[in-house]
């Protein structure tokens, strides 16, 4: 999740700043264009994994669909279609969602496998293993820390969880 919501703030970015700054010479509104239609290519593609890896299904939209050939009338359907915009809306949101999860799983995962192994390392540094107020500096404690370690895990893969589900609500309503 993290990676994509960087990758997809790259590129919305530097199209958007290209095209607002390209404006001027009339390239930018067809570049503007260009990456909210591209931004419907993402959302495909986001549908698609969170379809395989969290066994949902999130259906295509139906409101940029018109009855027109003509390219400028297809175009404008799907540039005011409210699937465009909620869409654009679920990839910004990717990148802030992601530090959030990345966050959470990695603190949570680093200081359970921290106490999980508390009895090899708590004499390699010289003060011991410190986790806020407890500082675990004997064997007794590193040995205390196992059992904490493993319902740690435990909770970090409920959170795992947890994320997905709430995840793959936000893909359902903005996809």
């Amino acid at each position: 999740m993290f990676p994509l919501g960087v990758a997809y703030f790259v590129l919305l970015t530097v199209g958007t700043a290209l095209g607002v700054g390209l404006t001027v010479v009339l390239v930018g509104v067809p570049l503007l264009i260009g990456v909210l239609l591209g931004s419907r290519y993402l959302c495909a593609f986001e549908r698609e994994l969170t379809n395989k890896l969290l066994k949902l299904n999130v259906q295509p939209p139906e409101d940029a669909l018109t009855d027109e050939t003509a390219l400028w009338p297809q175009i404008r359907a799907r540039v005011v279609a409210r699937s465009t915009w909620t869409g654009l809306v679920y990839l910004v949101l990717k990148l802030p969602l992601g530090i959030v999860v990345f966050g959470l799983l990695a603190v949570s995962l680093g200081v359970s496998v921290g106490l999980l192994l508390a009895p090899f390392i708590y004499t390699v540094p010289s003060t011991g293993i410190e986790l806020g107020i407890w500082t675990i500096d004997t064997l007794a404690e590193a040995v205390i820390a196992v059992p904490i370690g493993i319902i740690g895990l435990l909770v970090s893969m409920f959170l795992f969880n947890l994320t997905a589900r709430l995840l793959g609500k936000v893909a359902l309503i903005l996809l």
